[in-house]
């Protein structure tokens, strides 16, 4: 069975002439840097936020915000114990150009049912090969936004 979200999951966009190998490079930092969420131990949250993020990481979202891989992996930790089970997910391909990247997420519980979507904004590492921060915003991304910077949106009326 195919989700209908699998092709905008898998097909991440770019401006023309960018390697499509660091725009893969980048999406699969974000999804080892989601992964951390669902490591059980301080430690091993750690271990995953080293392999995928500069050791001056910044998180922030609009609750909380942490520098650094340990007080990440503290801070990840202390919002799974509030919700056990709980395992955020990539939603979306990366929008992706420079050395940034956005997508959507969403948090499912242990049943796979969403319980909350959001978007986050990263920034890689000069080499691209780390994340250096994560930007988090809670909600659903609005979709009916008409006008950016003055300018009328594509599609819009």
């Amino acid at each position: 069975m195919t989700s209908p979200d699998v092709g905008r999951y898998e097909q991440h966009t770019a401006p023309a002439g960018t390697d499509p190998e660091l725009v893969r490079t980048a999406a699969g930092l974000v999804d080892m840097m989601l992964s951390a969420w669902s490591e059980p131990e301080q430690e091993r949250r750690r271990a995953v936020l080293d392999s995928c993020c500069v050791p001056e990481v910044s998180y922030v979202n609009l609750l909380a915000e942490a520098t650094g891989t340990a007080a990440v992996a503290e801070l990840l930790g202390r919002l799974t114990a509030q919700f056990p089970g709980v395992r955020p997910v990539r939603s979306s391909a990366l929008d992706f150009h420079h050395r940034y990247a956005r997508f959507e997420w969403v948090i499912q519980n242990e049943a796979g049912q969403p319980l909350l979507q959001g978007l986050d904004v990263i920034v890689l590492s000069e080499e691209h090969d780390r994340i250096a921060s994560v930007i988090t915003f809670f909600g659903a991304v609005n979709r009916t936004a008409t006008y950016t910077y003055g300018v009328p949106a594509y599609g819009a009326p």
